[in-house]
């Protein structure tokens, strides 16, 4: 807005100060200059669509207030038509602008005040396309800051819906084991408390152990994803079930992953000793993990007790695979959920990340 008052502002006011015209003349000068200088930036300021609302009139009233003053002053001292070409580049489209543009750019061959030669012409229609471009490119500039910064409150709000989507994931792929082992172990302490003390403390201590799991796993989340092992989530998936009667088997083969691998694979089972703890018909969970020829990583988790008519839904039921099937996704793998009578079958797969030779290769 500054430069735009720069650019106008200083010639009129240079000529009509070496003018005679009497103090009421230049009171009007000052009054109109003000007026055209305001309807200049009201023209050249972006707005919704890239143009002023109703710029047509403002437009309209701008060129009548560079010319129709020519009845009371010198062409001259009121100079100001020489910057109408700025706002019509602004304003205008199409063969319009143009038209207009080239009209405004000859001002000074119409009027011939300052131009006594074709020289002369020449230059000042220079001058005046110069003038244009550069308010064109300053109404250009603050147009894209102001997008900018509309994008910017965009893309902010999409990181807040990222990150709280993240938290959800998190959390619930953290805690949703820990909490569902938790209240196993409560149960089973309440169930033991009277007949045999000694195991139910045994439950109350190892349920102690997960809870402070779950609290230290919270504050991992804020901070990001924390890394997790395969190996030790299947050792925590044999041990909690089989301590409420459940027979589980497990057959992890994998040797030494990559830390993006091993976690999403961790991942992957402890949502599903998750869903195992919830399945309160299951007694029989089965989780093999190893690598195929082509060194892909492929963990199979098998439990029994699920009704025959459940359905899993294209790739699992709820937030938790949900989730992990965007994980997986990250890595090029695969995630499955299928039903088949009674038995519920999780299976994922990671391609080749150049891990390392499994154990025992």
């Amino acid at each position: 807005m500054v430069i735009l008052v720069l650019i106008i502002v200083p010639l009129p006011l240079r000529v009509s100060a070496a003018s005679d015209y009497s103090p009421g003349r230049r009171a009007l000068f000052v009054l109109l200059l003000i007026a055209f200088v305001a309807l200049y930036i009201r023209n050249c300021t972006p707005a919704p669509g890239g143009r002023p609302r109703r710029w047509q009139w403002t437009f309209a009233a701008q060129i009548g207030l560079a010319y129709l003053p020519l009845v009371v002053f010198d062409a001259r001292v009121w100079s100001v038509g020489l910057f109408l070409a700025g706002p019509a580049l602004v304003l205008l489209r199409g063969p319009w602008r143009v038209l207009a543009v080239a009209g405004f750019a000859c001002h000074d061959p119409y009027f011939g005040t300052w131009s006594p030669t074709a020289l002369d012409h020449v230059y000042h229609v220079v001058w005046i396309l110069e003038r244009a471009a550069l308010v064109y490119g300053l109404v250009r500039m603050a147009d894209l800051a102001r997008a900018l910064r509309v994008a910017r409150i965009e893309l902010a709000a999409a990181q807040v819906a990222r990150e709280r989507l993240r938290l959800g994931h998190d959390l619930h792929d953290l805690l949703g084991f820990s909490l569902s082992a938790l209240v196993l172990k409560s149960q089973l302490a309440l169930r033991l408390v009277d007949r045999d003390p000694p195991a139910a403390a045994a439950q109350v201590t190892e349920g102690l152990a997960l809870a402070r799991q779950a609290l230290a796993d919270v504050g991992t989340v804020a901070g990001g994803y924390r890394g997790m092992s395969l190996a030790v989530e299947a050792r925590i998936a044999r041990d909690v079930p089989a301590g409420a009667g459940m027979v589980v088997e497990v057959a992890v083969d994998v040797g030494e992953l990559p830390a993006g691998v091993d976690t999403v694979l961790a991942t992957v089972l402890r949502e599903g000793a998750t869903n195992v703890l919830r399945h309160s018909a299951a007694s029989r969970c089965t989780i093999t993990a190893s690598v195929e020829p082509d060194g892909a990583v492929v963990l199979v988790l098998t439990n029994d007790g699920v009704r025959a008519d459940a359905d899993p839904g294209p790739t699992g039921a709820g937030l938790g695979l949900r989730s992990l099937d965007g994980r997986l996704a990250t890595l090029g793998g695969t995630l499955t959920a299928d039903v088949v009578g009674e038995a519920f079958r999780l299976f994922a797969r990671v391609p080749d990340q150049g891990r390392t030779a499994p154990v025992g290769a």
